[in-house]
């Protein structure tokens, strides 16, 4: 008897126990046609000179550059309403939207003891065409048609590589999910949180020495012309729900180590061309130019479970840069090689919100 009574307490408790400890959600993608967001992102980097090195005709220069102490901090505030003018099965048919903020802002400190290389502090600005521009994500096939919206114009070609999604739904899994769930986010996807939007075509605003000279680095206005396929891993687990009814928010943290290489020989060139007329009659010859990055570190996504869609996401962590580039230069009938290398590192953090 005592047994029976035992096990009819453990069938009746027991599943109670599992009710509490385990919640299941639903994350889904599900807002409704009409809705609209505004969103803020903003991403801050600090980073400091590691080591430079610099070769002319494969000679070491390194030394007689001297000691030199480069600090660099950007921050890129981005702010958009999206309007969902049309939703499918759980994407947009068509969105609308705006762009209300799209800058960059980046404070350079070289402190050198070299009397041929200046110490300097710089400020440098960067903005898009793409500011107060509205512009319509319509679904054609599996991807979409980008145009302007009503009473904005431009070049369409700035369009081309923008990212409807800001929502970053390939973060969090389609159906049930229990607290403790894990899974693995593919790297493609990463990829649009660091670059979130896509090309936004910002622009820095530097003089002609900065453009052709020490002033420039670690002031690069987006990491989308700098990143290049990933490597590595980012992981994802549910760990709480916070909240009631409507406004449950499920917390989800994320984990990630990852690398990126990209040859950036032809953006290289190009730039030089465009500055040509300053050169004062020398000839330069890019023949390569690399870029290398590396992140470290974690941060939490917010899911709205009651609105269907990106509550918030806070990620920081470690950041790394590499930059090697080699030339050929005719001066004045003098023909020269430099190679340079530089490695920088510090810090970044990335903040998306959302208000309905």
């Amino acid at each position: 008897m005592l047994k029976t009574q035992r096990l009819l307490c453990a069938l009746i408790v027991l599943p109670a126990v599992y009710a509490f400890a385990t919640p299941v959600e639903e994350f889904k993608f599900s807002i409704a046609s009409g809705t609209a967001l505004s969103r803020t992102i903003e991403q801050e980097t600090e980073m400091s000179l590691d080591n430079m090195s610099m070769f002319q005709n494969e000679t070491d220069m390194s030394g007689m550059m001297g000691k030199m102490e480069v600090t660099a901090k950007s921050k890129l505030t981005i702010k958009v309403s999206d309007k969902f003018v049309e939703m499918g099965d759980g994407t947009p048919n068509k969105l609308e939207r705006t762009f209300e903020t799209l800058s960059s802002a980046t404070s350079v400190s070289m402190q050198a003891d070299n009397p041929m290389i200046p110490s300097s502090d710089k400020d440098i600005s960067g903005k898009s065409d793409l500011e107060g521009k509205v512009v319509l994500f319509t679904r054609d096939g599996d991807g979409y048609k980008r145009s302007f919206g009503e009473d904005s114009t431009g070049d369409d070609e700035i369009l081309a590589d923008l990212d409807e999604d800001l929502d970053f739904r390939a973060f969090v899994p389609r159906g049930r999910k229990s607290v403790g769930d894990g899974w693995t986010i593919e790297l493609e996807e990463f990829k649009k949180l660091l670059a979130p939007g896509g090309n936004l075509q910002i622009e820095m605003e530097q003089s002609d020495e900065d453009q052709m000279g020490f002033g420039s680095m670690g002031s690069e206005g987006n990491l989308w012309e700098q990143l290049g396929d990933l490597e590595g891993e980012v992981k994802a687990e549910f760990i709480k729900v916070e909240g009631d009814g409507a406004a449950q928010v499920a917390v989800v943290k994320l984990v990630f180590e990852i690398k990126s290489a990209r040859d950036m020989t032809e953006q290289a060139r190009e730039e030089m061309e465009k500055n040509k007329d300053k050169m004062q009659g020398a000839e330069i010859d890019i023949e390569s130019a690399d870029v290398e990055l590396d992140f470290k570190g974690e941060g939490e996504l917010r899911w709205s479970l009651g609105a269907g869609h990106l509550h918030s996401i806070d990620v920081s962590g470690e950041m790394g840069m590499a930059m090697e580039n080699a030339m050929k230069a005719n001066m004045m009938g003098q023909s020269m090689s430099f190679r340079m290398s530089m490695e920088m590192s510090g810090s970044f953090t990335q903040k998306i919100a959302i208000d309905a």
